[in-house]
């Protein structure tokens, strides 16, 4: 996440390394959903996941930006977010935006987005304004 503000510009993280997703999560994930909605490879999934947690070793980001980020704003919830990082980030990014005013979710049919999607859709405090399978999910 970078995020410029009176305070400067956090370049972190939006979650810590320890918050991302495990490959047994992913797994279990591709077993139930992946012939219906035909994502990639096993194999490929946790390629990415070991590419990014390198990426966070290796420039030394690995923090809890959002959380950061709200202290330092003094503030609960935000009015917008679009949840459209890392492939395992996404349930415990929607855990510390939860709350916010509008939730945007990218890729809805992956791993990413599609149990916050589906929490969403139970929760009578959010309203769905638009859906598309077609752009970007």
């Amino acid at each position: 996440m970078r995020h410029t503000t009176s305070f400067g510009y956090y370049n972190s993280s939006t979650v810590s390394l320890d918050r991302f997703s495990t490959q047994s999560e992913v797994a279990e994930f591709h077993s139930r959903f992946r012939p219906k909605l035909r994502r990639p490879s096993i194999e490929t999934q946790f390629r990415w996941l070991q590419q990014d947690i390198d990426y966070i070793e290796k420039h030394n980001l690995s923090s809890n930006g959002i959380q950061l980020l709200k202290s330092h704003l003094d503030i609960d919830y935000f009015d917008v977010v679009l949840i459209d990082g890392s492939e395992f980030t996404g349930k415990a990014e929607m855990e510390d935006v939860y709350g916010s005013r509008f939730l945007f979710l990218d890729d809805i049919l992956t791993f990413k987005n599609y149990e916050n999607y589906r929490c969403l859709q139970n929760d009578h405090s959010y309203e769905l304004l638009e859906k598309s399978r077609w752009r970007r999910n």
